[in-house]
C-alpha cells in the first residue's frame, strides 16, 4: 500500500505469489484445508491487485490482463469451493463476508 510505484508493487507481489504458491503445492489439501482455503483468498486477492496494476498500464496487454485475472479467479474458487461442499449451513455462514468479497471480485474480472 505504501509503495507507489507499480512496477515495484508487481516485484513484490511476485515474490509474495511464489512463496504462496510453492507451499500451496507441497500441502495435502485434505490435511491442511483451513491453511489451503487461506492460501486460496491470499493469493485470490494478490493477483487481484497485479489485475489491478496490469489495467493501468499505458500500453495494455490484454493476453496479462486476462492471465492475471483467470489466475485470481483460480485461487478465489480454492477458496469457495471448500465451502460450498460443507453440509452444515452453519459452517458455510461462518465464511459469508469472505466468499461474498471474493464472489464479487470475481465478477469484476468476467466484466
Amino acid at each position: 500500500m505504501l509503495e507507489e510505484n507499480d512496477q515495484r508493487k508487481q516485484l513484490m507481489n511476485q515474490r509474495r505469489i511464489d512463496m504462496l504458491e510453492l507451499l500451496q503445492k507441497e500441502l495435502n489439501p485434505n490435511h491442511y484445508q483451513i491453511r489451503m482455503m487461506e492460501f486460496g483468498a491470499e493469493l485470490a486477492d494478490i493477483y487481484g491487485e497485479q489485475y489491478d496494476i496490469e489495467k493501468r498500464k499505458p500500453k495494455k496487454s490484454f493476453e496479462a490482463i486476462n492471465a492475471v485475472g483467470k489466475k485470481s479467479i483460480e485461487n478465489a474458487d480454492n477458496f469457495t469451493s471448500i465451502i460450498y461442499k460443507k453440509d452444515d449451513p452453519a459452517d458455510k455462514f461462518e465464511y459469508i463476508t469472505a466468499m461474498l468479497n471474493l464472489e464479487l471480485a470475481v465478477c469484476q474480472k468476467l466484466t
